[in-house]
């Protein structure tokens, strides 16, 4: 199991997760203000966005797990329903 996976909390404090949908596209700004547009996704609690573009590999790239000690807000850009949409 990866190091960070595993150190990773089980809940979180601040509920940024609460407005955010499987594949709804969010953008995280981070505590040292990074700031980050992926579709959400989450597993067992843990939460990573699924990111795309031209400086990363064809497939996208996986980040996080994310929570409370390294996010400092969440903000959805498109929901679910939008993404769908446009398949």
């Amino acid at each position: 199991m990866d190091a960070d996976l595993a150190a990773a909390p089980a809940t979180d404090g601040p509920d940024f997760w609460a407005a955010c949908e499987e594949r709804a596209v969010v953008r995280l700004t981070l505590a040292d203000g990074q700031v980050l547009t992926g579709s959400y996704t989450s597993r067992v609690g843990l939460h990573f966005l699924h990111r795309t573009g031209r400086d990363l590999p064809l497939i996208g790239e996986i980040t996080g797990p994310y929570g409370p000690g390294n996010v400092r807000a969440v903000e959805v850009v498109r929901t679910r329903a939008q993404v769908l949409d446009d398949v």
